[in-house]
């Protein structure tokens, strides 16, 4: 089926997606499965996938197990897309930004497709945490729409849940992923024993890196002058982030709100861009930024939290080591990966229980420098292309800060399926290019 598709800036075209003459939304499919992309991303936690009977964080069952359902779901989508284009290549013209979300979902096909021929590691680290989120940019990008319906929307109150049983949990020492315990076997009691809040999200380091960026965010829309209703429940959600437990993202989220406020109190003052009142404001944000850590301290509610960083059962000393891990690989490991035996014997050879807690050496000792560096490239690049303004680049930020410093990434994590909903829920849709499709090809 031939198209056209319409020129110049994205005010000279009406979007297809509105009926002409009403306000009324036409949901067309692509809209439909994005929204059913993130309902799944949403619903199905690792424990709610086991309660299902899926062993998608089990040992058990086959490899196509360990993959999350919403990414069949984008990946497929996403190859129709490319069909799409295949089969019309002389009517569809590709941007450079298409272009680039392509090349950046191909290099990760790549490296999953060479795992495949060497089965050195699981599919599944490399399907759930990139291949997923390449796949939702891309039929993002082909929808051309300003904002899905709805989303938003969806985003907030999501959120605000998550964070609500995070805190009920921490508050009353009980956790939702214990309702039926029995199903969880004996990894039952090591969560029983956990003080943090799992929440929706079924971990609470998942739990803490999401509601990070969902904070970063928010503040960012506030500072560029965006109202949201969701600014005068950031407590609840900084809250709730002290509940979760996760340290990396609790330091990530106060280095990137401090230098976020600190960007705008400048602004204000030397620009006249914010009225005085607003950088009065903003300078009591700061000190309140600069209290909060004394509050903690002077009071015992929050005490394990305070002592996961007094005593981290050696993950700082874990990170101070990678350089000499570094110095025990060979040359060959370091271009082309390592298999999981060889980084098991070197996780135990250095004590490092909880695996290589640096995201971007983590990545290179799974796939090997040669298939990381497009990648890592393609990957930033990919980051930058969401920033619209000098405020919402401190997401990005604060998501690389959180993954340098932990696992994160380079584990099995959904984590930045959930930055690309949230970038794109909160995106402004001035900025948003002209579309080379309506929907998904039929």
């Amino acid at each position: 089926m031939s198209h056209s598709f319409p020129t110049g800036t994205p005010r000279d075209y009406d979007p297809p997606y509105f009926a002409s003459g009403s306000a009324t939304v036409r949901l067309d499919l692509g809209v439909l499965l994005f929204a059913f992309i993130a309902a799944l991303l949403f619903s199905l936690s690792s424990a709610v996938l086991f309660f299902l009977g899926v062993p998608y964080a089990t040992s058990e069952g086959s490899p196509l197990s360990k993959i999350h359902p919403a990414s069949y779901v984008a990946i497929l989508t996403a190859f129709t897309i490319i069909g799409y284009y295949l089969i019309n290549l002389r009517n569809v013209v590709i941007t450079g930004r298409q272009a680039f979300n392509l090349a950046f979902f191909l290099c990760i096909l790549a490296v999953v497709a060479r795992n495949v021929v060497l089965g050195a590691h699981p599919i599944s680290l490399l399907v759930d945490s990139f291949l997923l989120p390449a796949a939702m940019i891309l039929i993002l990008e082909h929808l051309g729409r300003p904002v899905i319906p709805g989303l938003a929307a969806m985003v907030h109150i999501f959120f605000l849940v998550n964070s609500l049983i995070g805190i009920a949990e921490f508050v009353s020492g009980q956790k939702l992923v214990l309702m039926f315990p029995w199903l969880l076997g004996p990894g039952a009691y090591l969560i029983y024993l956990d003080w943090r809040s799992y929440a929706l999200l079924g971990h609470p380091l998942n739990a803490s890196m999401a509601t990070g960026i969902y904070i970063v965010a928010i503040a960012a829309m506030a500072l560029s002058g965006r109202r949201t209703f969701a600014v005068y429940l950031l407590p609840i959600h900084l809250l709730a982030m002290l509940a979760f437990g996760g340290r990396a993202a609790a330091v990530s989220l106060g280095v990137s709100l401090v230098l976020m406020g600190t960007v705008a109190l400048m602004r204000a003052l030397y620009s006249d861009v914010m009225s005085k009142t607003t950088a009065f404001f903003l300078a009591c944000g700061l000190i309140a930024v600069c209290a909060i850590p004394v509050l903690l301290f002077a009071t015992d509610i929050f005490a394990p939290f305070i002592d996961r960083f007094t005593d981290d059962n050696g993950s700082a000393l874990a990170r101070l080591l990678i350089t000499s891990v570094l110095e025990q690989v060979s040359w060959n490991d370091l271009l082309f990966g390592m298999n999981s035996e060889s980084i098991r014997a070197v996780q135990k050879m250095f004590g490092l229980d909880f695996g290589v807690e640096v995201f971007w050496i983590a990545m290179v000792l799974l796939y090997g420098l040669i298939a990381m560096l497009p990648f890592f490239v393609l990957f930033v690049g990919r980051l930058i292309l969401d920033v619209q303004n000098i405020y919402m680049g401190f997401v990005p930020f604060f998501f690389l800060m959180c993954a340098t410093a932990s696992l994160s990434l380079s584990g099995k994590t959904i984590s930045y399926a959930l930055y690309v909903l949230i970038m794109h829920a909160f995106r402004t849709p001035d900025r948003v290019e002209a579309p080379v499709g309506q929907g998904v090809p039929q």
